[in-house]
């Protein structure tokens, strides 16, 4: 297991190498439930020395605080590159699925839609399990890292 996690954190490694110079810098880690995603977005954080976000920890707490309106996939948008910070840093989200089960399917085909196009001066990882959704919007196969369980 050690060494598979090692060689997924490697080839992470080096496709967020290639992505530094790209204007868009979303990238996004597909896997079923249970495929290590998590395990695999904290490595590559702590490896890169970058941020590991728990969106369900950070964020679902702070929207469910009484506000007018919904929460849209452009409100996401906004918050995740406000945690985009620093040049060249890497910034993981997960747990991405309790939120957008809440924008229903057209939504979340919309926050990939935009997702695609973000531009950031920082790495903006997406670990979902949401693999259809990320093919439907055609996501960009580079920026694309499919784990298997």
């Amino acid at each position: 297991m050690m060494l598979l996690l090692k060689e997924h954190t490697k080839a992470i490694r080096e496709k967020l190498d290639q992505m530094r110079n790209s204007r868009y810098k979303v990238f996004v880690l597909c896997g079923s439930p249970m495929s290590g995603k998590t395990t695999l977005a904290k490595e590559v954080c702590n490896a890169l020395k970058g941020r590991y976000i728990d969106t369900t920890t950070e964020l679902l707490p702070e929207i469910r605080k009484p506000v007018l309106g919904a929460y849209s996939p452009g409100h996401f948008v906004r918050w995740i590159e406000s945690q985009l910070e620093e040049p060249e840093q890497v910034v993981c989200f997960d747990e991405i699925e309790a939120l957008v089960a809440t924008f229903g399917e057209q939504g979340t085909i919309r926050l990939f839609e935009i997702l695609k196009t973000v531009e950031a001066r920082s790495v903006a990882i997406i670990a979902t399990r949401l693999e259809s959704i990320v093919a439907r919007v055609a996501f960009p196969k580079d920026r694309i890292y499919f784990l298997s369980g």
